[in-house]
């Protein structure tokens, strides 16, 4: 089982990275550095695209904008490792854009790059469809009912073009189900959706934690400096309020601003997530590019104001540097993959010649990708409702009946520290006993990371 990104992933990065043999723990720093950069560089072209299309000049304040996003971008983006979703980010704000060139003027020519750009991304990243997609729609209809009245046409076309990319997204995503074999991820069920009327208040609370989380950069910033961006958004959030007082935004900017700001939120809220406590930005990472187009708007600002504006952004900026280097100093570190935690655990299965062992996904997935022999296997285990299931994220499940054919008398557990964990649930030591009974002995890593020993007969049936 996989998302359909993981597809994409493996045919344009990791095939090719083993074809040409390249070193697992060079590849994996190279190529997450080559999509972050890509993704950034992204951003910046297709929203300043956006720009000029609303006819908001991109000078200073903008630039000085996507600045301060790679300062906080580790709040906003998944930049640790090699994370495809930040380009589907790019994906998504390019179907704006071809969208509402397309809204403004029909040529086959975007018809055609909508629809596979569509297919595309909606195959990668389904969520795109309703983040950005809907936004995109929602934007057309309305302004060509109530301001442009003469594009409706152009609206309609729009649809179906995007029906169109949803329709063949969903038959590539059958051709490679059955050329794969490999499972893919559903959207959240209609339960988890209808959870946040029965706790409204949390729905409230949680989704104003996650959208704080995502504007005010990393902890390692320290928290002091966390005030400081959100207090730059609320301080431009206003700015941008003074321009619509003053009636310096046209009424399709403002509508577009709006609109995409609220769609991800409304998104979020009905996936449920609000009351599974999940901080994620997932859902919600959309609004970043939004707010930055937003926000660009402060050009508009003139004299004083626009120099006060410049030197509050340049300021927070510094300040937003220096922390990052004061931490990047204070937790150097060679071992940039976490291989040290890594080798330990799966070290463990090859000194006790344990044919096969169980672990968390974190542990296994990776170890076996930068470790891995034919002899011994990490299996991958998550924890849901605090307990254990076998994981077949990335996995096939033959492996684990090839596996459990082997006869064996005993079988390890090796836990990340005193736990395995999949937020928000976790399987304590305490926890697994409970499930499976008391293990024969525990024993620990080089490292200190808790393992269990288990019977083979005591383990066999944790169901998938």
């Amino acid at each position: 089982m996989a998302p359909t990104n993981y597809i994409i992933k493996m045919v344009s990065l990791y095939m090719p990275a083993e074809i040409i043999g390249i070193n697992h723990n060079a590849f994996l720093i190279l190529s997450t550095v080559i999509i972050n950069v890509v993704t950034y560089i992204g951003i910046y072209i297709i929203v300043k695209k956006i720009l000029e299309f609303f006819s908001i000049p991109v000078s200073v304040i903008f630039n000085l904008l996507m600045l301060w996003l790679s300062t906080i971008i580790g709040s906003v983006f998944w930049i640790q490792f090699t994370n495809s979703r930040n380009i589907e980010v790019v994906a998504g704000l390019g179907i704006v854009y071809l969208g509402l060139l397309l809204g403004k003027k029909v040529s086959p020519k975007l018809v055609i790059s909508l629809i596979v750009l569509s297919t595309v991304t909606f195959f990668a990243d389904p969520m795109q469809l309703f983040i950005t997609t809907t936004s995109l729609l929602l934007y057309l209809i309305i302004n060509s009912i109530f301001i442009d009245t003469d594009k409706k046409k152009n609206t309609i076309v729009v649809v179906i073009s995007v029906i169109i990319g949803y329709l063949l997204s969903i038959l590539l995503t059958s051709v490679v189900k059955s050329i794969t074999h490999v499972e893919f991820f559903g959207v959240g069920s209609l339960d988890q959706s209808l959870a946040i009327f029965s706790q409204p208040k949390l729905v409230i609370v949680e989704t104003a934690k996650n959208l704080l989380r995502l504007i005010a950069g990393t902890n390692e910033m320290g928290s002091w400096r966390q005030v400081l961006n959100i207090g730059l958004v609320a301080l431009m959030i206003l700015a941008v309020i003074r321009l619509v007082v003053q009636k310096k935004l046209s009424k399709k900017f403002i509508l577009f601003i709006t609109i995409s700001v609220l769609t991800p939120i409304m998104v979020y809220v009905a996936s449920g997530q609000p009351v599974f406590k999940t901080d994620t930005s997932r859902y919600l990472i959309m609004i970043v590019p939004a707010m930055l187009i937003g926000f660009a708007s402060l050009e508009l600002h003139k004299g004083l104001i626009r120099k006060i504006i410049i030197a509050i952004i340049v300021l927070i900026l510094f300040a937003n540097v220096l922390s990052l280097l004061n931490a990047i100093i204070k937790t150097q570190s060679f071992d940039l993959v976490g291989e040290n935690a890594l080798r330990n655990r799966y070290e463990y299965l090859i000194a006790n010649d344990y044919r096969y062992g169980y672990s968390s996904m974190d542990t296994a997935i990776p170890s076996m990708y930068l470790f891995g022999n034919k002899y011994n296997t990490l299996l991958p285990l998550s924890c849901e409702n605090n307990k254990l299931r076998k994981s077949t994220l990335f996995y096939d499940k033959s492996v684990f009946e090839n596996n459990n054919l082997i006869p064996v008398k005993n079988v390890p557990i090796i836990l990340d520290g005193n736990a395995i964990s999949n937020s928000p649930s976790v399987c304590t030591v305490d926890g697994i006993a409970t499930q499976l009974g008391a293990p024969l002995r525990l024993e620990k890593t080089q490292n200190g990371d808790e393992v269990l020993i288990y019977k083979y007969d005591s383990i066999k049936n944790i169901s998938f």
